[in-house]
């Protein structure tokens, strides 16, 4: 495993451990847990990560609303992937299921519930059920549709809003988009900060969040799109949290 810095665009492991002391509504928060899966990466992989029916069925319009649907044949197909030992790694994010899977593999997700910020397929929330754990949630400003049971998703301010925490959150490539709008969420230029409150509230003593954010030389913001998180803006990010190699 390696330190997390702001200086490549490598993959990376870091686990982070709590020292919880005060309540998370806090005025000097606690620092918290966090597991550092990854990066994006520049380059892509072909083909899809669904086969094109399925990726069809999944991207069906609800209400006139891009929202995907999540059906049984969706997630068993993915299922049925890892259990065949196939890469489900989104195209755009080479090595993804490679990164959570160590991390989940390190801190141990059997038998947890887990929380997971925004996804468009079900990909990571297969990884996570394919390593047993007890239970996921999704939320999203524009959840899913899910016909799937083992599938939940919620609204955002469901979920800030009800009393549930849990002791795994994984965040894979969604953070650096919050408050730009583009999925759904309120315009905010520090919404990613935001983000890493919600997700520190929502943990209970001794949980851990497993974070995949793209890290560069130099910080980046790029309307309607994303953030690049650099020596500025990165420590901003993990402010609150503590890694331990």
């Amino acid at each position: 495993m390696t330190v997390l810095t702001a200086r490549t665009h490598h993959t990376y492991a870091t686990n982070y451990i709590p020292s919880w002391d005060q309540t998370a509504r806090s005025p000097t928060p606690p620092l918290k847990p966090i597991y550092y899966v990854g990066v994006k990466g520049d380059s892509k992989v072909s083909g899809r990560q669904l086969p094109t029916s399925l990726l069809n069925a999944m991207l069906l319009m609800s209400d006139g609303n891009m929202r995907p649907h999540w059906t049984p044949a969706v997630f068993n197909h993915l299922l049925e992937r890892l259990e065949a030992g196939d890469d489900i790694s989104p195209p755009d994010y080479t090595g993804a299921q490679a990164s959570i899977q160590l991390a989940m593999t390190h801190v141990g997700v059997r038998g947890r519930r887990m929380l997971i910020f925004g996804s468009i397929a079900p990909w990571a929330e297969a990884i996570a059920h394919h390593n047993h754990v007890d239970s996921t949630i999704t939320v999203d400003y524009n959840p899913p549709v899910s016909t799937d049971s083992r599938l939940e998703v919620v609204l955002m301010h469901e979920c800030l809003n009800s009393l549930s925490t849990f002791s795994v959150i994984a965040s894979f490539s969604s953070i650096e988009h919050d408050g730009q709008g583009r999925y759904g969420d309120p315009l905010d230029p520090d919404g990613d900060l935001a983000a890493m409150n919600e997700a520190w509230i929502k943990l209970t003593p001794g949980g851990v969040l497993l974070l995949n954010v793209p890290v560069g030389h130099d910080d980046g913001f790029y309307w309607y799109s994303q953030r690049i998180y650099g020596p500025a803006r990165l420590p901003l990010l993990l402010r609150g949290w503590r890694s331990e190699e």
